[in-house]
Parts: structure tokens; C-alpha cells; sequence
């Protein structure tokens, strides 16, 4: 380790040569392989208020191979075994019961383990389903079972797939291959086959994945298509037709304000504001609403009102006053693989099962929290990286980008050190009419094609409890017109072409001109020999005229008439000329 320095939130971040690593102060404390742990199904509390699990765990145990076509070694080569256990608050206490020891456990392991309120164990299996007497937990490997139910005692088939105990003390229990539903009335201890009960789906259908009740005591059963309440004998079937959203109901839990909350398949988390009501309102919450998926599976509540789900994406904390959206990953701590089951236990203690662990968490209250930093991380004009720091730069000025360079991609980050923080980024591009964006998770934006202008980017980091960064990432830029658009080059082309106008209507001018002397010459010329000869005429018809005058009075006048013409002739050619 070659530097150590905290952070805002009390978290220790280690420095050396293989890299950055974050000790969280109230983090996530994950068990796994090096516990012996290869997986952990489920997690229930007993009623001494420890915390019980039924997992996969490292041994060399041999007596979980027994005679028959199955067993519950999960991979022989490795020795791996189904087991049930309790943390003694240090460490994990493992056993089998005895009177399981050559039963096959079966391949469900979640919601098929409980202890009665009134200290009885039930325990589900792929033979049936065991009921155990008051004990504590390490008294359950010598125990003897009171029972064991199969299907000559009412069960639809021997694999236990869920397990439910009511505030009356009833056990409601669902099978799968065929698939059943069935009810132990604690108060005669007989069970009641309700797989083909009124207004239910067909069994061979539809599967009862998960049971619940809420705060008047109804019983809620999950199914693939819906969920139903009993309430009085009866059953009452609610699917999307009463506006449930799609998705099988895979888990069912009751919080501390009498809501009920549905883990779908499909759409998530669903709030039940009034279980009670005759038509309940269902609410959805899912990856729009700022769910890391709409795959939800584990429920569970935290001292403080806040709801905690488990998807394939890791776990998401809900807080149902604002809505706003935590996600933890294994970046936080979490142990890796599905969550399986969620649980909390008497002091207020979080615990996560997954596929590849186990994990305790203690949720705090909320603290004052500072807005996220927004910087950026990664820039490229056209197809050519920038130079940025790489500690990132909150803002960069860029020089004058040619007009062929006119396509931007921005990478950002926001930073906050809160526990399962999840940032949406905000950003505009003032200069091209954008307002600001949609919060999103996405850290990078490209704008290709940008025209020619000065432009300013800014992106603002926003934390899951709405607080925005003080202050956005900026930056600067101008994309430079093309040379044929810029005013030096308008102006020249302007000129250039004025002058060639120009000269155009000199040559024109000069030509008209040349034209006009042209014409005025040849019409100066015909003017004059053509009145020469006209005068010509008239004067030798004068002169004819005055020689024979007396002689011939007709043909005087003749002559006089030719003099008279000749000379209007020669006013009219001028006219024309």
C-alpha cells in the first residue's frame, strides 16, 4: 500500500501499485468460498432471534450421497452439500438433521425453511415436507420429526417449492411436479387442498410462487399470472385485468406502513398502497422509475422505511416517500450472483443470500449529502482523441475546429462516495437550440454534423436524492465556417464579381457605341448621296421646266410636280436620317 487519505463520507481509500480500493464505513460485510460457503438459498430468522440459512457448503461429508437416483451433492468432485445453518454472530454453525440423513433435500432452497412461532420447524424437501418440534437450532440435528407429509397426506407432490406460516399459525405450503397449493390448519392439524379452489388459475397452469399477508390478516399467493388474496374462505384473483402489471409474483412482503409490495418477473416492484381495498390500486415501479432491472425477486425493509429488492442487477433500496433509487453492486461489497433471499433480522441488520454467497448489511440514517462533482473524462473531435487530464476536467476551451471536424464526443463522470449512489447526468448544447436533456445514466454523448457556430456544453451530475452538482463540466468550442462561407472570402467573390459585371457592361456600352457610329455613318452617307441625286433631280427639272415654258402646259406642270417631290424627299430623308 503506498497512500491512504478518506473521503467526505468516512470511507478509507487505499493506494498501491495494483490499484485503487475503497473501505467503506458502512459497507457490506460478504461471505463466500473462503467462509466455505459455495451458495446460500435462504435466510430466516428462529425465534431467539438468530439468523438462520440453508446453503451449499464446502465439505468432505460423504453420508450426503445415499442410496437412490438423486442427491443433494451438488458436485461430487468438489464435495459440496445442502446444509442448514446459523451465525453465532462470528461465524457459521452448519448441520443436517439426522432424521434427513439419506432423505433427498430436493433442488428448491429458497422459502422452503422456517421455525414456527410456536418453536416447531418445517422443513421442505424434494420427499415431502418435515415438521420438527419446539427446539433450538442446534437441538434440530438429533431431533426426531412429529410428521412427515407427503402426498398420502394431502400434498399435490413430494417437492416443497414454497413454504408460508400466517399470524394464526397455519401452514400454507405449494408443490411443484404437479404443481399444488394446500393449507395445515393449525387448530385440527389436517390439511385442505386449494389448488383447484374458486377463482384461482389452474394448477397445471400456473404455480404458487410466493405468499405474503397483510396487516388485516388476508392471505396473498403469487402466481404466474397474477396474485390472489383469501380473505373469509374465498379467493379473490387479481392479473392485469384489475391493472396488475405483467409478470409472474415472485415474492410478497408487508412493510411497516401496512403496505404490500410484489416482486414481479417482469415489471419489477409493485406497491399495494390499501391490501385491504376491494379494487387495490397497484403501482409499478420499474427500470423508468430508476430500478436496476424489472426482474425483482427479494424483498425486504429497513429500520428506517426504506424498500430493498433484489434483481438480476444486483440490489436496488427504494425510499417510498421520494421515490429516488440507491443501487448497491459488488463494486459496493455485495457478494456476486443473483440475490436469492433478503432478510432482516432483530437488530435491524440486512442479509442477502446470492447464488455465489452471503451478505450483511447495516443500513444507516440518512446524512447530509453533498452534491455529486461532474468532470470529464474522455474527448474526441472527429475520429481524434484529446489530450484531458486524467484525473478529469471539469472545464476545457477548445481552439477553433475546422469545418471538417464538426463531429464531438464527450465522455463525463459525476463523483459522489455514498454507498450504492447512482448518478443520472443531465446536458445542453446551447448554440444548436437544445434545452436540457433527460436525466440518464449514459456518460457520453455525441453530436455529429454540428453547424458552423460557438457552442458551450454543459452537463450536470444528479444524485439518487435529487441533489444536482453545484457546478456543470463546461466546454467551449467554435466549428469555423467553411472558406467559401467566411466574410473575407464573400466579400473577394462579391468584388470579383461586381468588377467582371462591370466589365461586361464597359464591352457592352462599347459595342452599342460602335454600333451607333456605324449606323450614323452609313445613314450620313445615304443621307447625302441620296440627296445630292434628289437635288439633282429637282434642279434639272427646273431647269427642263423653265426651258419649255410656254410650250407645253401639261408637261410644266409634270416637271413641277417632279421638283416638289424631289425636294420633300430630300426633308424627309432627313427625318429619317
Amino acid at each position: 500500500m503506498n497512500t491512504l487519505t478518506p473521503d467526505p463520507y468516512g470511507n478509507l481509500w487505499l493506494g498501491s501499485d495494483a490499484g485503487a480500493m475503497k473501505l467503506t464505513r458502512d459497507g457490506f460485510v460478504s461471505y463466500g468460498e473462503q467462509d466455505g460457503l459455495l451458495s446460500v438459498s435462504a435466510v430466516f430468522g428462529d425465534r431467539d432471534g438468530g439468523v438462520c440459512f440453508r446453503a451449499a457448503v464446502f465439505g468432505d461429508d460423504r453420508s450426503s450421497v445415499f442410496e437412490g437416483a438423486k442427491s443433494d451433492l451438488l458436485h461430487p468432485s468438489e464435495h459440496h452439500h445442502t446444509r442448514y445453518g446459523r451465525f453465532d454472530g462470528q461465524g457459521f454453525h452448519w448441520l443436517r438433521p439426522d432424521a434427513l440423513a439419506n432423505v433427498w433435500l430436493g433442488w428448491v432452497g429458497e422459502m422452503v425453511t422456517l421455525q414456527a412461532r410456536n418453536g416447531e420447524w418445517w422443513l421442505g424437501t424434494g420427499a415431502g415436507l418435515y415438521r420438527f418440534p419446539a427446539s433450538d437450532f442446534a437441538q434440530l440435528a438429533r431431533a426426531r420429526p412429529l410428521a412427515a407429509y407427503t402426498t398420502r397426506d394431502g400434498l399435490s407432490a413430494l417437492q416443497v417449492f414454497r413454504l408460508f406460516e400466517d399470524s394464526r399459525g397455519d401452514i400454507w405450503v405449494s408443490t411443484i411436479q404437479p404443481n399444488g397449493l394446500a393449507r395445515w390448519e393449525r387448530a385440527t392439524e389436517r390439511w385442505h387442498d386449494l389448488s383447484n379452489a374458486a377463482n384461482l388459475p389452474s394448477p397445471t397452469s400456473a404455480l404458487a410462487r410466493s405468499f405474503g399477508e397483510d396487516r388485516l390478516g388476508d392471505i396473498w399467493i403469487g402466481f404466474d399470472t397474477g396474485v390472489a388474496r383469501y380473505r373469509d374462505g374465498r379467493m379473490t384473483m387479481f392479473t392485469a385485468g384489475n391493472g396488475l402489471p405483467a409478470g409472474a409474483v415472485q415474492n410478497i412482503y408487508s412493510d411497516s406502513n401496512g403496505h404490500l409490495w410484489l416482486a414481479s418477473s417482469r415489471s419489477g416492484l409493485i406497491r399495494v398502497a390499501r391490501p385491504d381495498a376491494e379494487r387495490p390500486v397497484f403501482t409499478g415501479y420499474g427500470t423508468a422509475q430508476g430500478l436496476s432491472g424489472n426482474d425483482a425477486d427479494a424483498i425486504t425493509e429497513d429500520l428506517y422505511g426504506k424498500i430493498y429488492v433484489g434483481t438480476g442487477r444486483g440490489l436496488d433500496r427504494l425510499d417510498p416517500r421520494t421515490g429516488n433509487v440507491k443501487h448497491f453492486t459488488t463494486a459496493d461489497g455485495l457478494a456476486p450472483g443473483k440475490i436469492a433471499a433478503a432478510f432482516r433480522d432483530r437488530s435491524g441488520e440486512l442479509w442477502l443470500t446470492t447464488t455465489k454467497g452471503l451478505s450483511r448489511y447495516v443500513p444507516a440514517p440518512d446524512e447530509p449529502l453533498e452534491p455529486p462533482r461532474t468532470l470529464f473524462s474522455a474527448l474526441r473531435v472527429g475520429n481524434a482523441p484529446q489530450t484531458v487530464s486524467a484525473l478529469g476536467e471539469s472545464d476545457i476551451r477548445l481552439r477553433d475546429l475546422p469545418a471538417n471536424h464538426n463531429q464531438i464526443q464527450v465522455d463525463f463522470v459525476g463523483l459522489s462516495y455514498a454507498p450504492g449512489e447512482v448518478l443520472h447526468y443531465r446536458y445542453r448544447l446551447e448554440g444548436s437550440g437544445g434545452d436540457w436533456s433527460v436525466p440518464t445514466e449514459q456518460r457520453t454523448v455525441t453530436y455529429a454534423n454540428l453547424a458552423p457556430g460557438h457552442y458551450h456544453f454543459a452537463v450536470h451530475a444528479i444524485s439518487s436524492e435529487g441533489l444536482v452538482s453545484s457546478l456543470p463540466a463546461t466546454m467551449t468550442f467554435t466549428v469555423l465556417r467553411p472558406v467559401w462561407q467566411r466574410w473575407w472570402f464573400v466579400a473577394l467573390a462579391a468584388s470579383a464579381l461586381c468588377l467582371t459585371l462591370f466589365a461586361a457592361y464597359r464591352y457592352r456600352v462599347r459595342r452599342l457605341l460602335e454600333v451607333a457610329n456605324m449606323r450614323t455613318r452609313i445613314a450620313t452617307d445615304l443621307h447625302d448621296d441620296i440627296g445630292a441625286n434628289l437635288t439633282r433631280i429637282a434642279v434639272l427639272s427646273e431647269v427642263v421646266r423653265q426651258q419649255s415654258a410656254g410650250e407645253d402646259v401639261q408637261r410644266e406642270g409634270q416637271l413641277s410636280s417632279i421638283a416638289r417631290i424631289s425636294r420633300e424627299s430630300i426633308a424627309s430623308m432627313g427625318d429619317i436620317v
